[in-house]
């Protein structure tokens, strides 16, 4: 139990050791995008060259997956907070994300049809 309870922290640890430099990075480039995106890209770039994810990953990632819905709380209390700003941009907003998930579906379809050529 208390090896499980370390690889846990240690596994949390990197995590948010990814976010950081990802945040670090994008504040001293000076990129218009979240940090936590360029940490998860590292993140993601260093398991590709792993070759996978290693155990000391997948329990907190199992962790964090189990409690993922309350990482949408946030969220809703920002919407309630701004509900005027969704009264008046409401259907600016949809349109954006209905084009946007539109087009990450294309692209998910394009890449899964030339991956699947090449196996």
């Amino acid at each position: 139990m208390g090896n499980k309870r370390g690889i846990i922290v240690f596994g949390l640890f990197v995590l948010l050791l990814y976010w950081f430099l990802g945040s670090a990075f994008v504040a001293w480039v000076g990129w218009p995008i979240p940090g936590s995106v360029v940490g998860l890209m590292g993140l993601w770039l260093t398991l590709v060259i792993y070759g996978g994810v290693p155990n000391w990953l997948k329990l907190p990632s199992n962790l964090l997956i189990r409690y993922l819905t309350l990482m949408f709380v946030p969220a809703g209390v920002g919407l309630i907070e701004h509900l005027g700003r969704l009264y008046n941009l409401g259907v600016a907003m949809f349109v954006i994300i209905a084009i946007s998930t539109l087009l990450t579906v294309l692209a998910m379809a394009l890449v899964f049809k030339l991956l699947g050529k090449q196996s």
